[in-house]
């Protein structure tokens, strides 16, 4: 951790939808579902009114249907004009600081120390912050943002995520801890379902259980770099750059099909299909990797976090 709320993380508000709700004005005020819109698609990001009906990203499509009213639009989506959007966003943020790190097309953190000119208190970081709001919204046509400011990535994340949508959450150093722990351990990176079974089996529901659990507890419980990665979490610990170019963790290619491929050899040609576009991305990129063993992506490090689910159809990666 720094000794400073030095570190902003930025995380446009149902991004897909509110580029959609902009576009379109007959879409404001509605719930509006971006993503695959075909019997098996899944939903990408869903606006907040879908969300008070409880449709949510990466919920199959037929599911939100069910949920959201009529009158809900079902977009397969636009990627050019989110691309379009979220340039301007992420230049914006280049204006703040050299170290901005995009970690998806609407998410990024910047390092505000990098910049040397920045007030770094908890009042300068908060005027700063609602400016930078101010000109996104400006310079968008109204997509909205919420903001985190913190001593550490981790921090920065985690507040832009306890006001959404439109938020601004400054975590002042000293005060992790007491923003952390009271949260569900869901909130931590890495704390999947899987890994929330096993926690909430043993007792562990916040943030501030899983800090009363010893490091070898948690070894012994999620494995040795899983648990000395969720002790250090759970403590703030939390030492990670800005990093501004971010080489690929992957190369994959990702197809759709309508019905259920059980046909060996259809499935056999498929599969050779897809590996040679692999193929033929790493040659053009000058890239090498080694096959992941759960997926026929290539990949040239270990996997990052999950992105978001595209704007495209429900995919099956190969």
């Amino acid at each position: 951790m720094r000794g400073a709320a030095s570190i902003l993380h930025l995380d446009l508000d149902a991004f897909f939808a509110a580029v959609e709700q902009r576009d379109k004005p007959s879409l404001r005020g509605r719930p509006v579902v971006v993503g695959g819109v075909g019997g098996r698609g899944v939903v990408a990001t869903a606006s907040y009114e879908a969300r008070a009906y409880g449709a949510r990203s990466a919920m199959s499509t037929a599911e939100a249907r069910r949920r959201c009213p009529p009158g809900t639009a079902f977009l397969g989506g636009r990627f050019a004009a989110y691309r379009r959007t979220s340039d301007v966003v992420m230049g914006l943020l280049r204006e703040l600081s050299p170290l901005v790190e995009p970690v998806s097309i609407d998410e990024a953190y910047v390092d505000l120390a990098a910049a040397g000119t920045h007030d770094l208190s908890v009042e300068g970081v908060t005027a700063l912050a609602r400016d930078l709001k101010d000109r996104i919204a400006e310079a968008t046509g109204g997509v909205t943002g919420s903001v985190g400011i913190g001593s550490s990535k981790l921090m920065a994340k985690i507040g832009s995520d306890l006001d959404k949508p439109n938020g601004l959450v400054v975590v002042a150093p000293g005060q992790e801890l007491e923003v952390l722990h009271p949260l569900p351990v869901t909130r931590l990176g890495g704390v999947g379902p899987a890994t929330a079974e096993r926690l909430h089996q043993v007792g562990v529901k916040t943030v501030g259980d899983l800090a009363a659990r010893s490091l070898p507890d948690l070894v012994a419980l999620a494995g040795r770099a899983h648990g000395a990665g969720l002790y250090a979490l759970a403590r703030a610990d939390d030492d990670r750059a800005v990093v501004p170019d971010r080489e690929a963790k992957s190369v994959s290619h990702e197809e759709t099909f309508e019905r259920d491929l059980t046909d060996v050899g259809v499935l056999g040609r498929e599969i050779d299909s897809m590996a040679a576009r692999v193929g033929e991305r790493l040659r053009k990129g000058a890239i090498s990797g080694a096959p992941s063993r759960s997926s026929c992506a290539a990949t040239t490090s270990p996997p990052s976090p999950a992105p978001r689910p595209s704007p495209s159809r429900p995919t099956t990666r190969g």
